[in-house]
């Protein structure tokens, strides 16, 4: 099973029934598992927006997406890789 095509659908679902106003504290609205990759799907509401998190073994993918700027975080057990996107402004950080 490719995770793309199988997680896609859900996370679509998922983003568009959390577009509300946010919450205020973290709330998984959203939990899967694909069975073929062992790769765990969440979609979290937050205060400032929702945050999709794909994780597998080693390896964390999410992306935040608040009122003005849409975070993307790509961390493994060494390593992490920051991209936002605000007001027209590309930042890449890897602290």
């Amino acid at each position: 099973m490719n995770v793309s095509t199988s997680v896609l659908p859900l996370l679509i679902a998922a983003m568009a029934a959390t577009a509300g106003p946010a919450a205020a504290a973290d709330r998984i609205v959203h939990h899967a598992i694909d069975h073929a990759t062992g790769a765990v799907v969440r979609v979290v509401q937050t205060s400032t927006g929702n945050r999709v998190e794909v994780e597998s073994a080693g390896l964390l993918v999410s992306r935040q997406i608040a009122a003005t700027k849409v975070t993307t975080v790509i961390r493994d057990q060494r390593d992490e890789l920051v991209v936002s996107f605000e007001r027209g402004r590309l930042t890449v950080n890897s602290p």
